[in-house]
């Protein structure tokens, strides 16, 4: 019997060795910062479906009267740049320490927030800690790079991004919209587009004419002409798009009649260019309505964490541009 119960014990023995291993390497594999990552994603994910938000092109956005928009441009996988403006964010009180936002005040990223850099993980994570903190005030808007295809060329947390992981990214931003249409709380004037695209209408074929009723987001059939026409009128467009920007004299803002160009950090080619990256955002102030909200630029001069105030335009363009509406 001793024998038996001796032959016994050293399968059982290295059985619950391996699984021992197996366990511990499970939750090894749970700790590395991009399953940390994919898990969230993927909640987040789940939640924003069951909002309504899957597949949505466009939202349009009513604010009251002396909220402010922090707006950030592409952000291209620079994480330095990133924590350089939400750690300013944090010094003036904007965001607590936990990332949320204080009362009236609402973040909206501009796309491509992803680049060829070695701090896509770090940058994606950060995004998603501020959406799960501030899930009706905070918008990240898809880039012309988000989409799955290009996703798979990219790197989390300096490694390439397998299948599994780079659906899981494409999934989430499935439930991002392109664009945001800004209004004070008059729904019957001429909104301003904030979106990484420029004014190609094409982009904004499929938008959506389906109410959300969450939070400040109005459905954009609020809006008829918008509902049958990609663009209608506008107030103006504020948006990311870095082929419009001369790189070589900006600081991060264009502002060129109606339209903003704003980039929060320049592409890796500029900064290998000319050997730094410059961080910047703007803060949209809303007034009763359009034409007394303003956008005021703030960037971090070269080697300074410091911010410092740039120019403040009118958000109300000077012409509008005549309805076209879509048969």
């Amino acid at each position: 019997m001793r024998k038996e119960g001796y032959y016994l014990v050293w399968p059982l023995a290295i059985l619950g060795g391996l699984l021992l291993a197996r366990g511990i390497q499970i939750l090894y594999i749970r700790s590395l910062p991009v399953e940390r990552l994919m898990r969230t994603l993927s909640h987040l994910t789940d939640v924003r479906k069951q909002e309504g938000y899957q597949g949505k092109q466009a939202f349009v956005l009513s604010l009251p009267e002396d909220s402010q928009i922090i707006l950030l441009g592409n952000v291209l996988g620079n994480y330095e740049s990133l924590r350089q403006i939400l750690n300013e964010l944090t010094r003036s009180s904007e965001l607590t320490l936990k990332g949320a936002l204080k009362k009236d005040r609402y973040l909206i990223m501009n796309g491509p927030f992803l680049g060829p850099t070695a701090t896509n993980g770090q940058v994606l994570e950060t995004l998603a800690q501020l959406i799960e903190q501030n899930p009706q005030t905070v918008w990240y808007l898809r880039g012309p790079q988000d989409d799955f295809g290009k996703l798979r060329d990219l790197s989390l947390f300096g490694k390439g991004m397998s299948f599994l992981q780079a659906r899981t990214v494409g999934a989430f931003y499935a439930t991002l919209p392109r664009a945001l249409y800004l209004l004070a709380e008059n729904l019957n004037e001429p909104p301003v587009r904030i979106g990484p695209y420029g004014a190609d209408s094409s982009q904004f074929d499929r938008m959506a004419c389906y109410p959300v009723n969450k939070g400040p987001i109005q459905s954009v059939c609020h809006l008829d002409d918008l509902c049958y026409y990609s663009e209608g009128t506008l107030a103006g467009i504020i948006d990311s798009d870095d082929q419009k920007l001369d790189w070589a004299t900006m600081k991060g803002l264009q502002h060129a009649d109606s339209s903003w160009h704003l980039i929060s950090s320049p592409s890796l080619d500029y900064t290998l260019r000319y050997g730094y990256s410059t961080s910047a955002y703007a803060v949209i102030t809303v007034g009763k309505d359009l034409a007394s909200s303003k956008l005021t630029y703030f960037y971090a001069p070269l080697g300074s964490d410091n911010f410092v105030q740039g120019e403040s335009y009118p958000l109300k363009r000077g012409k509008e541009k005549e309805t076209q509406v879509k048969q």
